[in-house]
């Protein structure tokens, strides 16, 4: 089964950390300290070699009660996946990533919790299996 790859990406920043939890797709009200990441519209390009490269972009939203702990964390995830080693994953080889700027500071949600987003583009392709 192919992932998206806000799946995909989750389950690489999903560490076994009791302090935040990661999510997809949706960010549930609880708990304080969480981590969500949503798929984007991206672009497909072909190489002139005739490989299909996929470029979806992701957002990544964190939350949580303290100020420079979810800019360090933000700050964090982005370092890693930018220096991200290429891997793949149901049907993709991940190349990398692209950050899109810095993280964002998006203020405080109802409940008084500080948030943050980054985007970045994802390159990947489809592995092609021979046998």
């Amino acid at each position: 089964m192919i992932k998206s790859p806000a799946t995909s990406i989750s389950e690489l920043i999903d560490t076994d950390d009791e302090y935040w939890t990661v999510f997809v797709g949706h960010e549930p009200s609880d708990p304080a300290n969480a981590i969500t990441v949503y798929d984007q519209e991206g672009i497909d390009t072909r190489a002139h070699t005739g490989e299909v490269w996929e470029n979806p972009r992701i957002q990544i939203r964190i939350r949580g009660l303290d100020y420079e702990t979810t800019y360090q964390k933000m700050k964090e995830i982005g370092r890693f996946l930018m220096f991200l080693t290429p891997y793949d994953d149901s049907g993709h080889r991940y190349q990398g990533c692209v950050r899109f700027g810095s993280p964002y500071y998006l203020g405080f949600d109802e409940q008084r919790r500080v948030t943050w987003s980054v985007n970045f583009e994802v390159h990947r392709s489809e592995v092609s299996f021979s046998s």
